[in-house]
């Protein structure tokens, strides 16, 4: 792996104040892109981890994961889970599944990144309502609940594992249709950024987003749409956001 230490100002950085970049060669860059935006947890620093199919950009107060040692790993590295919406159907399995106590971070997927083209407007959408706030199959969750669903469940499993970092993944293999347009549009990044920055204040205990856009300039599944400068435009998408969340939380 090849480092490449840069100073704040460095044009190549795409976010407020980074200052670090861990660069590992990829055959061919297109193999796609996974970038996780969490507004809290780290320095305002940008450490991307290039592997065989992943981009991955973490950025807030600390460059090593912060953890409280009661409730989570004891160690300093990233551990990363996803926890697939639909996981409460077929498979069985719940929020209140989930041992968090060994994760850092865990990715709730997934959400829908919609795109009105004729007021370049961008909003976050649920895939399943239902299992993002309808049922009560957790413990703790009743109908009587405030927040029902795998989000009042993620509430709770916060507020049990307080080091746990949530975020909320948007696209997935078949959602990212409007991402495209979407990061193309000026109005489209800061509107779906202030959508994000909505999204955390309603549910306080998620942390950020993960940008699942699978694929920026080509891949990805049977009519996916593309565009040539879809890897700049997603640089632009990223600044936005990272704007958005400094003048929302500040510090």
């Amino acid at each position: 792996m090849m480092q490449y230490y840069l100073p704040p100002v460095a044009p190549i950085s795409s976010l407020k104040n980074s200052n670090v970049l861990n660069l590992s060669v990829l055959k061919r860059v297109a193999f796609g892109f996974l970038l996780f935006f969490c507004w809290q947890t780290f320095s305002h620093t940008t450490k991307s981890i290039f592997s065989e199919n992943k981009l991955s950009i973490e950025v807030g107060h600390s460059p090593t994961a912060v953890v409280t040692p009661t409730t989570g790993p004891t160690h300093n590295k990233y551990v990363v889970g996803y926890y697939a919406q639909w996981a409460i159907y077929a498979r069985d399995f719940n929020v209140s599944d989930i041992e968090a106590e060994h994760l850092t971070h865990l990715m709730y997927a997934f959400y829908d990144t919609l795109f009105d083209e004729g007021t370049e407007t961008g909003s976050i959408n649920s895939l399943d309502d239902y299992a993002d706030y309808g049922h009560n199959e957790d413990p703790g969750i009743t109908h009587s609940s405030e927040l029902t669903g795998n989000m009042g469940a993620i509430q709770l499993l916060k507020e049990e594992h307080p080091h746990l970092k949530v975020l909320i993944s948007l696209g997935g293999w078949t959602k990212s249709m409007n991402f495209p347009a979407l990061a193309r549009s000026e109005n489209g990044r800061n509107t779906l950024a202030q959508a994000m920055v909505d999204f955390i204040n309603t549910y306080p205990f998620v942390d950020g987003f993960d940008i699942d856009w699978g694929f920026p300039v080509e891949g990805g599944i049977e009519g996916q749409p593309h565009f040539a400068d879809d890897h700049k435009n997603l640089v632009l998408l990223l600044k936005a956001m990272r704007a958005a969340f400094d003048t929302a939380f500040p510090g």
